[in-house]
């Protein structure tokens, strides 16, 4: 899973940043288009998923090797609401 925060860095989540996530599904599909270390670009995938504790998702297709790092904070391409994370969240 690729994740990032849809509040503020240090701020508490609101319902207001629900309605307002595109910046973090900017951050993530930026991540998919090649912000990332490798600049590899990636398919989009479904489900596009937000947590009760403000964390936008997008679930990553299986692959051998691990994916590539998010561009870090000082990168032209970060969110001003943090970074994007890669995640192992097992199945349900």
């Amino acid at each position: 899973v690729a994740s990032t925060s849809m509040s503020k860095v240090d701020e508490p989540y609101s319902l207001d940043d629900l309605t307002s996530g595109g910046e973090a599904f900017n951050a993530l599909a930026a991540y998919l288009f090649g912000a990332n270390e490798e600049k590899e670009v990636m398919e989009m995938t479904t489900p596009v998923t937000t947590t009760s504790t403000g964390e936008m998702r997008f679930y990553l297709r299986e692959r051998k090797n691990s994916f590539p790092k998010p561009v870090v904070e000082n990168d032209e391409i970060f969110n001003e609401k943090g970074a994007v994370k890669i995640q192992n969240i097992p199945p349900a």
